[in-house]
Parts: structure tokens; sequence; C-alpha cells
């Protein structure tokens, strides 16, 4: 379990993604004179027009901007929660935005409500398993994303979830199947990347760690994650070279 952290960290980003892509959508208050659809459409457009795109409600690197903003659109979610309680994307946006601010509880009582549904949205047992593997309950993390899979075969976040099951499981082997299988079905390569060389790392393979690594911030160069995993790695000369190479490249670290 000693390899928990960095993985969960990579894998909260995934969350970032189902924010902005019409699972959750936020403004300053319920509007009921639209549908349940139409009420996520328009915050979402709200959202995205708005200085709260870049908060600290979506960047984990400026989490200390927009804090009462981010209670603001919450309380607004909750309340649209309370109008429709069974609108699946409204809950699921809801659950979202509790876990983003570090409201687990409330995220998980909210997943709750939807993983046991005859067909669950794959994102919230994606969210759910996620929030499982912290508590370090891997069997349910794992039974949920299985159940998933069988579902949503398609959808790559849900393969990335397994790998970290897998990964903090020791399964190492089966992660990197996983994972590949992730990255054929589109989960970002920068993401991928550095998901591989935790499992490098893990087993020891430094060299090749770093070469994820390197190629992660080749695609993603302000990833502050993989650059620390390099420079953690510096003392080894391959990783050595990957670093002095992006420190050439003025790729900041």
């Amino acid at each position: 379990m000693k390899h928990w952290k960095p993985v969960i960290l990579a894998l909260k980003l995934v969350m970032i993604g189902l924010l902005l892509t019409g699972c959750a959508s936020l403004s300053s208050g319920p509007q009921t004179e639209y549908s349940p659809e139409e009420a996520l459409t328009r915050q979402l457009d709200a959202l995205q027009s708005s200085a709260d795109f870049s908060s600290g409600c979506i960047d984990p690197a400026r989490q200390h901007v927009g804090v009462s903003d981010c209670l603001r659109h919450l309380r607004a979610l909750d309340e649209l929660v309370l109008i429709h309680p069974y609108h699946e994307r409204i809950r699921m946006a809801a659950a979202v935005m509790h876990y983003r601010i570090g409201d687990v509880n409330k995220a998980q009582e909210l997943l709750d409500q939807l993983v046991w549904l005859p067909s669950p949205r794959p994102e919230a047992r994606v969210l759910r398993s996620r929030i499982a593997l912290e508590q370090g309950n891997l069997r349910l993390a794992g039974s949920l994303l299985e159940e998933a899979l069988v579902q949503s075969p398609d959808y790559p976040e849900i393969r990335e979830g397994l790998a970290a099951v897998r990964y903090v499981s020791g399964d190492y082997a089966q992660a990197e199947i996983l994972l590949e299988q992730a990255d054929r079905l589109g989960s970002p390569a920068w993401r991928i990347q550095y998901l591989q060389g935790l499992v490098q790392e893990a087993q020891a393979h430094p060299d090749l760690a770093c070469s994820h690594y390197s190629r992660a911030l080749a695609i993603n160069p302000g990833h502050k994650a993989s650059s620390g995993r390099l420079m953690g790695l510096a003392y080894h000369p391959v990783c050595y070279q990957y670093l002095q190479a992006q420190r050439e490249q003025e790729v900041p670290l």
C-alpha cells in the first residue's frame, strides 16, 4: 500500500475532466424554469465563460483561489439536487464538485445512490471506486470497476482505475496491460505515461520510469508530478540525463 499516494493524485485529474465535460455544471443558483438538462447546460456554459473556469474549483494547482465562489456554486448544485433528486447527471455533478473541494463524505453519499442503479453512469462507478481506493478498500474499488467494465468496455477511465487498483495491490503486470488498453481507448497520453512510470518505478526500474516521466513532460510540460518523480530519481545516470535534457529545453520543473 506504500505506493498509493502518487497514483491517487494522478487519478484525481480524471475528475477534473468529468467536471468540464458535462457531468457537472455550475452557476449562481438553480434555474427552475428550465428542464433539468437545460439547467445543467446553461450552468456549464456559465462556468466555461466565467473566471471560475480556471479557479481553484477546477485547477488543483490553484486550490487557494476562489474558495467562496466554489462554495456558492456548490450550494447551487445542492439546491438542484433537492429540486431534481432523481436526476442522475445533477446528482453526479454535485458528487464531483463535493469531491473536488474535499467533502468526500457527501460525495460518497450522493454516489452511493447512483452506483447501485440497474445501469449507472460509468463515471459514477469510477469516482466511487476512487474514493474506495483512497479509503484502502481495494475489494470495493475493484468490484465497482469490474462491473463498470462489463457495462461500458470502451470507457478508458475504467481501465485507468483498474490499473490503479492492480498497481496498489502489487499486480504490476496487469496494471501495465490495463494502461496500454486505456491508452488505445483514448486516455490522455501524458497521464498514461506518468502512470506507467509509477509502475516501472515500483518495480525498481528507474531508467524505464524516467523514460515515461520524460515522455509525460514532453506532452504536458507543466505536469509537476512527473517532474518531481524525475528529480527524485536524478541519482540514476539515465534519469539524470533526462533531467538535464528537460532543463536544456527550458521546461519548468
